[in-house]
This record gives C-alpha cells, sequence and structure tokens, in this order.
C-alpha cells in the first residue's frame, strides 16, 4: 500500500501532508500525559513489532502477498492517539531509510495507514467490543486495512498517473485489500489474544503496572525474532514473483510515474549492494527496528506527566 513518488500529483501530496500532520499534532497534544514512567518503552516496543512484522511477506499463489499492518492492533493497544504516532515512526523510516513509500507522497502514506487505518480501526472496535470482544479486535484490524486501502486508492485514481481512473483503481486496490484484509484481521486477533493471555497489563483500557526493563528486554527479543524470519520470508515471496495490490492497479490503468528528485535512500529495498539479498534483509530489519524502537522511546519520554520520574 506504500504509494511511491510520483504517483500522487502535487497538490493532492500537499492536502493530505497537511491533514496528516494536523492529525498528528492533535495526537501529540491529546496524547501528554498518557504514559506513565514505566509505560513509555511500549511506544517504541510497539512500533519496532510492526516495522519487523511488516516484513514479513506472505506469498499467495496468483503473485501477490499479504502482511500484517498493524494500525489496528497499535490502536486496541496504545489507544488511537499513541497508535497514530507509532505508525507515524514505522512509515517515515521505512521512506527515508529505505525507500518503502516515497519522500514527497509521505504524508498520504502517513495519511491511509497511521491515520485512517488507526482511527477507523479503533473506532469499529469500540462500537462492537460491548458485544463481542475477539469479533470486535478482528473486525477493527478488517476495516482499518480496508478503508486505508480504499483512501490510498482514492488519492491515486485522482491524480494525472492514473489517468483520473479512480473507479478502477478502487476496485483493484479496495478488491484486494477487502480479501486479504480476512487476513490482518486474523493475525489482529492472534496477537491481541496472544498479549491479553501473556501480558494483559500493557492492553490500553488496564490499569498498567510495567517493568520498564522486562517489556524492554521481552520487547527486543521477540521483535529481533520477527527480524530473523524476515529472509525466509523474502525468499518465499521470490519464489512467486508477487506484487502489490497497487502494482496490479497501475499496470492495469497504465499508470507512469512523474519524475521526482529525492534523496537516496541508505538501503533501498531492504538490501545492501553487493551484499547477499538475504543478509542484506537481515541486517535492513536490525537497522530499522532499532531506529523505530529508538524514535518510538524519545517519541514516548515527553508524553509522561511532568510529576513522573523519567
Amino acid at each position: 500500500m506504500h504509494i511511491p513518488d510520483g504517483y500522487l500529483d502535487l497538490w493532492i501530496a500537499a492536502l493530505v501532508g497537511l491533514a496528516s500532520i494536523a492529525v498528528l499534532a492533535i495526537a501529540v497534544r491529546r496524547s501528554a500525559g498518557a504514559l506513565d514512567g514505566p509505560r513509555a518503552p511500549l511506544l517504541g516496543v510497539t512500533a519496532a513489532a510492526i516495522f519487523a512484522a511488516q516484513m514479513l511477506n506472505l506469498p499467495i499463489p496468483g503473485g501477490t502477498s499479504v502482511h500484517f499492518v498493524g494500525g489496528a492492533f497499535a490502536a486496541i493497544l496504545l489507544g488511537p492517539h499513541l497508535a497514530a504516532l507509532a505508525m507515524t515512526a514505522v512509515v517515515a523510516i521505512q521512506a527515508l531509510v529505505f525507500g518503502d513509500g516515497g519522500l514527497v507522497v509521505l504524508g498520504g502514506n502517513v495519511f491511509s495507514m497511521a491515520v485512517v487505518e488507526v482511527y477507523v480501526g479503533y473506532a469499529v472496535y469500540r462500537v462492537v467490543r460491548p458485544y463481542h470482544k475477539p469479533a470486535a479486535v478482528f473486525a477493527a484490524g478488517w476495516a482499518g486495512i480496508s478503508v486505508a486501502a480504499l483512501t490510498a486508492a482514492i488519492m491515486l485514481g485522482a491524480s494525472e498517473a492514473f489517468a483520473y481512473e479512480v473507479t478502477t483503481v478502487l476496485a483493484i486496490m479496495g478488491g484486494w485489500h477487502i480479501l486479504l484484509g480476512i487476513a490482518e484481521g486474523a493475525i489482529t486477533l492472534l496477537a491481541y489474544e496472544f498479549v491479553a493471555e501473556t501480558r494483559p497489563d500493557l492492553l490500553a483500557d488496564r490499569s498498567p503496572t510495567i517493568d520498564s526493563r522486562r517489556l524492554l528486554r521481552r520487547g527486543t527479543a521477540v521483535v529481533g525474532g520477527l527480524v530473523v524470519l524476515s529472509p525466509a520470508f523474502a525468499w518465499g515471496a521470490q519464489q512467486v514473483n508477487y506484487t502489490e495490490p497497487l502494482e496490479h492497479a497501475a499496470a492495469t490503468t497504465g499508470a507512469t510515474a512523474h519524475a521526482v528528485r529525492t534523496l537516496p535512500s541508505l538501503l533501498p529495498d531492504y538490501g545492501i549492494a553487493g551484499v547477499d539479498p538475504y543478509v542484506g534483509t537481515l541486517v535492513s530489519g536490525l537497522v530499522g527496528a532499532t531506529l523505530v524502537l529508538v524514535i518510538g522511546w524519545l517519541a514516548g519520554r515527553p508524553l509522561i506527566p511532568d510529576s513522573e520520574p523519567r
């Protein structure tokens, strides 16, 4: 779902970029005091785990793949405002370091994955939760990713690169993600059940009593395990020559990206020139997860009330 540079008209990229900034400013203000000292590392650990999980592309026969996006899960775990900040850290590092999503259209990717997916997913969770909590978690994951994909499709279809074929792009991206959203909902539910069974104190609707050192230690172990698995998933994806639904839409509409000059990525496509691609994937995962962990942790520190120890 990551939109590359050149696919959005500049006015659309600017508009959704400003919308993202406005929503994130509100999220920061409303998150003030949402963390206590011991809970502060949770923002970074959650962001790093989602970054690592997104690297696990599961190939699907037919040439596409599915991977966990995690916006709804982050909202259920952290609350929507902190989740928006965590997902922004993930999307920003993916674009800045790995070229996964463009820099000019970074606001558009933040809007779809860190704003729409998070807040839609959380709203669905809150509406359904009084009736059936597991169904609410599943529905949050499915609805969050589906509406985020539809949002990205509208932005793309309304742009000159896609010849303004909004309905075609909506049908392709929306149709694929509504189906792939079933996997997102299932993984969201599995992740939620795992946390609820092992660390119920981490959930946003509980009163936490958290050992921050234990949280960082165990969180780092989980993130490390996901990163170690990423080369195997990269190999599997190559075996089916997978493409993203966005690429299907681009091929169908004959989309041609506009030339855009941006800064080169440090580790383009999660690889290192001249290094075995699977080793490059492993190194990229470790670098990215570490950066997201540190950024998330630093972002969480100012949200601790002034009376709390830092």
